[in-house]
Formats: structure tokens, C-alpha cells, sequence
């Protein structure tokens, strides 16, 4: 009886989680101390993210920043204190998700320097199979602005970069290849001579750089916290 009393005292505080598990409101409600905490950061992580469509549908592109942005801490905050939650499995895709939103609204709010940036951080995080024909489309905008005539740089530019992974990554008849050929016929054998830009297949180092010093310094954040 005694070993059932305390099995019981140890699961009610669990009870009140359980049950703010099941909205928006009674998640954010729920304090990094309790087992549900990664639940809960992600079911408010994809609320967000999905905040940040219906705000980018509406063209209201500084909120869907804001909110793409909210998105990404949720999920952060789950690798930052749930080192074996299974959400985490979701956590490159969703951070790659979020940093589109992020990364179209800052081209529509005329920063090209940026977007071209937030599209190859997050496609560098998420499978490419998440990819959109019309994220495709404002990449290359992007890059237009940024850089004209980007495939004609023999040193290699970062635009002419991804674009070559894209077309490396989606089959002949797909409609992201598709996109592909009308955003970038230099590359996709619209010149008369069919030729590829001679431009290197890699990434430039300091994009990947980048990356990883982030990577490394949100893995180190529970060991800092600790003083170790």
C-alpha cells in the first residue's frame, strides 16, 4: 500500500501537463521542469510555424518573420534541454521549415543579402524533399539581386552553387526541375550548347562555417549551463 501511494503522489503532478498538453495556451503553460516540456515546445513550435504561413499568405511579412523566428526557439529550446527527445528526429526539418518563412519574408521586405542566406542555411539543414517550386523561384530572385549573372563567376559563387545541388536533387520530369529551367536555363541546358557553368559542386566554406560554429555552440549550451 505504501508503494502504491507513492507511485500515485509521483503521477499526479503529471495529470495537470497531460491535460495542457492538449492546446496552444495550456502548453505554453508548461515549465521546463516537467517531462512534457519538449512535447510542448513542439506542438508550440509548429503552431508558430504555422502562424507564419497564414501571416505570409496574408503578405504580412515582418510578423511572419517574427513568428517563423518564435518557431525556431521552441524547437532550440528542446535541444537545448531534451537531449533524447524524439522530436528531435523532426528538429533539422522544422528549423529549415521556419527559416524559408524567414527567408521569403526578408525578400519581400527588400533584404536580398539576407533571404539568399536564410534559403541556403535552411536548405542546408532540411531534407530537399520539403522543397517548393515558389522557394525555388524567390532563391534565384534573390540571387538576381544580389549577384547578376551569377553563373558567369569562374571563382564560384554561392547561388551558382546551390543552384547546382537543386539540380542535382530533383529527377528530370519533377516540377521543382521544372522551376529549375525557367529560373536557371544557364544551367539547365537551355544554351545552345547545353553546357553546365564552370563553377564548382560545393558549398563555399564560410556558409558551412557558419553552420557548424551554430551547431557546436547550441550543443554546448546544456554543458555551459553546468559549468562545465
Amino acid at each position: 500500500a505504501g508503494v502504491a501511494s507513492v507511485a500515485q503522489a509521483a503521477k499526479a503532478p503529471l495529470a495537470p501537463d497531460l491535460r495542457r498538453l492538449r492546446t496552444v495556451s495550456g502548453c505554453a503553460q508548461i515549465s521546463a521542469a516537467s517531462p512534457y516540456f519538449d512535447h510542448a515546445q513542439a506542438l508550440l513550435g509548429r503552431a508558430a510555424r504555422g502562424a507564419a504561413e497564414k501571416l505570409a499568405a496574408k503578405r504580412r511579412w515582418k510578423e511572419a518573420e517574427a513568428r517563423a523566428r518564435a518557431a525556431r526557439q521552441h524547437w532550440l529550446r528542446i535541444q537545448e534541454r531534451f537531449a533524447s527527445s524524439p522530436w528531435l528526429k523532426h528538429f533539422q526539418d522544422e528549423m529549415g521549415l521556419a527559416g524559408l518563412i524567414i527567408a521569403e519574408a526578408q525578400l519581400r521586405m527588400k533584404q536580398p543579402d539576407l533571404a539568399r542566406d536564410s534559403y541556403e542555411r535552411a536548405w542546408d539543414r532540411m531534407s530537399f524533399s520539403l522543397i517548393e517550386p515558389r522557394q525555388i523561384a524567390g532563391y534565384f530572385e534573390a540571387c538576381r539581386r544580389t549577384t547578376p549573372n551569377f553563373w558567369k563567376d569562374p571563382a564560384g559563387t554561392s547561388c551558382a552553387n546551390w543552384a547546382r545541388r537543386l539540380l542535382a536533387a530533383f529527377p528530370a520530369a519533377s516540377v521543382e526541375r521544372a522551376q529549375l529551367a525557367k529560373e536557371w536555363p544557364q544551367g539547365t541546358g537551355a544554351r545552345a550548347d547545353g553546357a553546365m557553368p564552370e563553377v564548382a559542386p560545393r558549398v563555399q566554406q564560410a556558409d558551412k562555417a557558419t553552420d557548424a560554429d551554430q551547431a557546436a555552440g547550441e550543443a554546448s549550451l546544456p554543458e555551459r549551463r553546468e559549468g562545465r
